[in-house]
């Protein structure tokens, strides 16, 4: 299973620390492509591998209008879920990875390895 962090704060300074990109997955219970990310990506043995080289964080979405989660929509322009986000080494967002909607094993596979 991949091991997950729930606080975005928490995952970012685990990022810091160990020198690693964080990916931030933003869902909700309501999302059925979240589910689908979930039960299908999330679960691939492959993917679960090389989700260990980063932080991965998960952002519960599920109530929309929680001031906490508002706040993190802003920050990283999050539009509609599922939407995953990655973080660089050094802090900022790689914008042109951002991922929006459901992504197969295979594919998120390869988002993830074109990460360095």
């Amino acid at each position: 299973k991949i091991d997950w962090v729930y606080d975005e704060e928490e995952g970012l300074r685990q990022g810091r620390e160990s020198g690693k990109i964080a990916i931030i997955d933003f869902w909700a219970e309501w999302c059925a492509a979240c589910k689908e990310f979930d039960k299908f990506t999330y679960a691939d043995p492959e993917v679960i591998r090389e989700s260990r080289r980063f932080v991965n964080i998960k952002i519960d979405s599920t109530k929309s209008d929680d001031p906490k989660v508002k706040q993190l929509w802003e920050k990283y322009h999050i539009i509609g879920l599922p939407t995953i986000v990655f973080i660089g080494k050094d802090g900022t967002v790689i914008r042109e990875k951002t991922v929006a909607g459901f992504v197969p094993a295979k594919e998120f596979l390869q988002i993830l390895r074109g990460l360095e």
